[in-house]
């Protein structure tokens, strides 16, 4: 039973809380029984045990005053060796020796009871209480080959991408207990380490360096203004990252140039200049000449860049214009972006990857552009309506391409729908027509064949519902039906109009499960995270996840979501699936003003789906949230 292994698990934290670093036979004797408890089935358990191995651990750590073992495993090869040779460890000369035995000994690829996201769960939870409880041995001499063990991990063979992402969620969790053990000043150095690590880019893989990207982000904000000593030296390393062949890789850049001008303001106008200039003379060679792979790369880094800069910017400021940029950068910006939209139309004479690539950067930044300054957003209406006519017209291309294309005007618009709400009896009825024209032309393509084709219209049905959100539901008669039909798809797979029409199955919903209906320690793998668990068991738990890995378009869009929803009233969430919630937030306004006669048609077709006796939990869970949602916006 669960609970009386957690019983062995807090009698064991009293004999380590008892222990003394002298006593060799009894720290042997508590490693060889906790050595045993590590591959635990129970996540809680998992991560009780796997501290109580990091707290031990730390006991064993013991340094000695010879310079020869500053450096560690990497330089003392004789200590790692015999350090393998025992079933227990030996005393550890530095802290980064023993991060290198947790690797060897803890972290082993085969498959356990939670496979390979479990075994790194509990390598990261040893290693983040092993910095807790011995930060005071983590100095400044050890950190160069502290980093480098701790990167060591990723070294390891791995069967698959999703297995990459677990290792690295694992040591940024331990990177960030590394920061959090040390003292300011020994912050300051952590991060020169961390940052000359991409001095030797060439030796690092592009997984090694996306951790030191995120680990930048973190510590620019931990250390915030005093972050001003390292930002010519981040700025330039973290600019040579948006180049770089991995997309995954110049988010993360991105995101931590952004981090970097977030904590020191008063730098933040020099990045965005040095970034929105080299924009621009990419932006000039790839309209004028063959762009090759490595140009459009760079691209699609800068364009990046510059979004999570405005974004990062306005997130600062909240709902204050103080501090923000000029009416020229903005208008600079926007020139720009419409430059970039212009290319795809010119098909002729630009290849595919290059017009597409323009293309979506370039809605990028004007959906970034847009809630940075309400006046300035409100005088570019009229110049933003034609670009949203013209590019939602329909254009004989490839599938997936035109609903990329199609994507990135979605996502602006509905930046402008927030920021600017439509008047009823201004913009909104051409909003109105233009979403029911986009709704028709996305809904008569039928089913893609192609995987990436169908994604891409998933998402671009997401949107459509979003922005149908945002504009007066009796603007939108044309599409009531389409919009209902859609709606009754998305949550329960059934079609409202024909079930002939059907074509997703129910989508997993992710509800929070209520903490109260078992404890946790009977939690089992594959349960989810909640808020009121510890850090580290919801650490455990999204490792043992079965998929935590998320391709690079849902990265941005959940980048996107956030940013979306801080300026935004707080409401509950009844799921975190994108097409259901959208769904649930179309609907209450949508069924409050249609006709008695199709809201019973709903109501009934709902109340057939949940009289069916082999209906998905998925699905009621769905009905229930569409409904409850309905019930509060009537008594609104």
């Amino acid at each position: 039973y669960p609970e009386i292994r957690q019983a062995s698990a807090n009698l064991l934290q009293v004999l380590i809380d008892h222990a003394e670093p002298s006593d060799s036979a009894a720290l042997d004797a508590l490693y060889t029984v906790i050595s045993k408890t590590l591959d635990d089935p129970a996540p809680e358990l998992r991560r009780a045990f796997a501290a109580l191995m990091g707290q031990l651990l730390g006991m064993y750590v013991l340094p000695c005053n010879d310079e020869e073992t500053v450096g560690g495993a990497f330089t003392n090869a004789s200590t790692s060796a015999a350090v393998k040779k025992k079933a227990t460890p030996s005393p550890f000369p530095s802290i980064d020796v023993a991060v290198v035995y947790i690797k060897d000994t803890f972290c082993s690829t085969s498959n356990g009871h939670g496979g390979i996201g479990g075994t790194f769960a509990s390598g990261a939870v040893v290693l983040a209480t092993l910095f807790h409880t011995s930060g005071h041995h983590l100095t400044e001499p050890h950190f160069q080959s502290t980093v480098t063990a701790l990167l060591s991990f990723l070294d390891l063979p791995l069967p698959s991408a999703n297995e990459y992402v677990r290792v690295r969620n694992a040591l940024g969790f331990a990177f960030r207990a590394a920061a959090k053990s040390l003292n300011e000043r020994d912050q300051h150095q952590w991060l020169r380490t961390i940052l000359s690590q991409f001095n030797d880019s060439s030796a690092l893989s592009h997984h090694q360096r996306l951790v030191l990207a995120v680990e930048c982000s973190h510590l620019f904000h931990a250390l915030g203004e005093a972050s001003v000593v390292y930002a010519s030296t981040a700025a330039l390393a973290l600019t040579n990252l948006l180049t770089h062949e991995k997309h995954s890789l110049r988010v993360e850049a991105a995101g931590a140039l952004a981090s970097l001008a977030t904590a020191v303001p008063y730098r933040r106008q020099a990045i965005v200049d040095l970034v929105l200039e080299r924009l621009t003379t990419l932006v000039d060679a790839a309209l004028s000449l063959a762009a090759s792979a490595a140009d459009l790369y760079a691209l699609q880094g800068h364009s990046a860049a510059l979004t999570h800069l405005l974004r990062a910017a306005k997130l600062q400021s909240g709902s204050s214009l103080n501090g923000l940029f000029s009416m020229t950068l903005y208008a600079r910006i926007l020139d720009l972006a419409e430059r970039m939209l212009q290319s795809q139309f010119r098909r002729d004479d630009l290849a595919d990857p290059i017009w597409l690539t323009c293309t979506r950067a370039g809605w990028e930044l004007v959906g970034a552009l847009l809630p940075m300054h309400v006046p300035f957003t409100a005088s570019q209406t009229t110049r933003l309506c034609s670009l949203w006519s013209t590019s939602t017209t329909t254009q004989a291309r490839d599938l997936s391409q035109e609903l990329l294309r199609l994507e990135g005007a979605l996502v602006a618009l509905h930046m402008y729908l927030t920021t600017l709400p439509p008047d009823p009896i201004g913009l909104a009825p051409f909003f109105a027509q233009l979403l029911h024209a986009t709704l028709t032309s996305v809904l008569s393509m039928g089913v893609p064949s192609k995987q990436r084709a169908k994604v891409a219209k998933h998402r671009v049905l997401a949107w459509l519902l979003k922005c149908f959100t945002l504009v007066p539901p009796t603007l939108v008669a044309d599409s009531w039906i389409t919009l209902l039909d859609l709606v009754a798809e998305f949550t329960t797979a059934q079609s409202l109009t024909s079930l002939a029409r059907s074509t997703l199955v129910p989508p997993t919903t992710t509800a929070v499960p209520l903490s109260d209906v078992a404890s946790v320690v009977r939690l089992v793998a594959g349960d989810l995270p909640d808020p009121m668990y510890p850090d580290a068991l919801n650490f455990t738990l999204t490792l043992l996840l079965p998929d935590t890995a998320m391709s690079d378009i849902e990265l941005e869009t959940a980048y996107l979501d956030h940013f979306v929803s801080t300026g935004l009233p707080r409401t509950s969430a009844f799921t975190y699936v994108r097409m259901v919630d959208a769904s649930v937030q179309l609907f209450p306004s949508l069924f409050l003003v249609i006709p008695h006669e199709l809201q019973l048609r709903v109501l009934q077709h709902f109340a057939g789906v949940l009289a069916d006796p082999k209906v998905h939990l998925d699905v009621v869970v769905n009905v229930s949230a569409l409904l409850l949602a309905t019930v509060r916006e009537a008594q609104s």
